[in-house]
């Protein structure tokens, strides 16, 4: 048997490879979050759209009223004296808001990684160390 197997290199080694693979399943999980402030601003956009067609068409009220908890924050346009012209503004709100959450959690997504990254760089110069110093 040679000296590299003889102290574990390979086990040490899989450990080395192991700490970057969870690195990557990090970022392949991480690539879920991106799509959420789409995902939300598509929901409240329906929301808004639906909204403005009901109150074009003059729908009773008791469906508009089944629209607020969809609208969150913007149900309040429905109250406005132009719902219509309120609703642009929610809506235009609605796209800065989904703007300002991609960027929060593309942010969070570098630095997740980012630590990650280090921490397994870390854990894998102490392996080295440790399958460096069962050769001597």
């Amino acid at each position: 048997m040679n000296e590299r197997n003889s102290s574990g290199f390979g086990i040490w080694a899989g450990f080395l490879v192991a700490c970057f693979a969870v690195v990557a399943l990090i970022g392949a999980f991480a690539t879920y979050a991106v799509a959420l402030p789409h995902e939300r601003w598509a929901i409240r956009e329906q929301a808004l759209q639906t909204a403005e067609h009901l109150i074009r068409t003059n729908a009773p009220a008791t469906e508009l009223a089944a629209l607020r908890p969809g609208l969150a924050t913007a149900a309040a346009a429905l109250d406005a004296p132009d719902p219509l012209a309120a609703l642009q503004v929610a809506r235009a709100e609605s796209r800065t808001l989904s703007l300002r959450e991609v960027a929060a959690i593309q942010t969070r997504i570098r630095i997740l990684l980012a630590i990650a990254t280090l921490m397994a760089a870390g854990f894998g110069i102490v392996i080295l160390r440790i399958a460096g110093s069962g050769r001597r």
